[in-house]
């Protein structure tokens, strides 16, 4: 098999992965997102930046695991004070956070079912696959 072929069948095999673990995860993050509007009543969702391929920028859709409360001068807290309790679970080992990586494939990104898998484990994908 060519190396073109090769590149060609990765890829399909990326996106069907990837898509069939959105539909498969499809109810838990729905009850995830219901989760946090209900809790903090905004988006739900925040766009992050990550190095993919060859360290080339991708954004990432992530849900949001903490508030935006203050001190009385206005600084946000330290991160263990603002952890939702969506957070509090996503830091005990549970990445759902991430979960959402496996959309960067869907819009012909770098990263792509790697992404979804390492967002599970737990680890960023920064490498070449």
């Amino acid at each position: 098999m060519s190396s073109h072929a090769q590149e060609i069948a990765k890829r399909m095999l990326d996106v069907i992965v990837s898509g069939a673990a959105m539909i498969l995860l499809c109810p838990l993050l729905a009850l995830i997102a219901l989760s946090i509007r209900a809790s903090m009543g905004h988006s739900v969702l925040f766009r992050q930046t990550r190095a993919g391929y060859r360290a080339s920028p991708f954004t990432v859709l992530k849900f949001r695991t903490m508030s935006e409360a203050c001190d009385s001068e206005g600084n946000l807290l330290p991160d263990p004070d603002r952890l939702t309790p969506l957070g509090a679970f996503c830091a005990a080992g549970v990445s759902m956070s991430s979960l959402s990586c496996g959309m960067c494939s869907r819009r012909d990104e770098p990263g792509g079912s790697a992404a979804l898998i390492d967002g599970i484990s737990g680890k960023i994908h920064t490498g070449t696959g």
